[in-house]
């Protein structure tokens, strides 16, 4: 929130984050027992801060007055998953994801302290 006074009306911030609910990410934890911190880069970056899953960051995007202006995503994926993503109608599209982009503008309305988010809301 604290980047909001600095950012005209008609502004928007570009945000990019990596993925924690990546497919490598997750079978490395279930099958392996691993939460390897990378250097440099990756989705378990050492420098990455906090964890974010679509959902999650959606969420806090409402909270902090921020719309959804853009969204895109990188998809890095092979073998097993890609077959079994198409096998699922494409409903795996999330764990393939390894990165998500998201153009935002200020939400006018806001108000600090004002805005409820539901997990309702942030699947927009």
């Amino acid at each position: 929130t604290r980047c909001r006074k600095y950012l005209k009306d008609d502004g928007s911030v570009v945000v990019s984050f990596a993925n924690i609910r990546y497919y490598k990410v997750i079978t490395n934890l279930l099958f392996k027992g691993t939460w390897d911190y990378m250097e440099p880069g990756g989705v378990l970056w050492i420098h990455h801060l906090r964890f974010y899953t679509l959902v999650s960051m959606k969420e806090l995007f409402l909270k902090c007055g921020f719309n959804a202006e853009a969204f895109d995503r990188y998809i890095y994926a092979k073998g097993f998953i890609v077959f079994l993503n198409a096998l699922c109608f494409g409903k795996l599209k999330d764990l393939m994801t390894y990165q998500y982009y998201f153009r935002l503008r200020k939400d006018t309305d806001w108000t600090k302290g004002s805005y409820q988010v539901s997990r309702k809301m942030a699947h927009f």
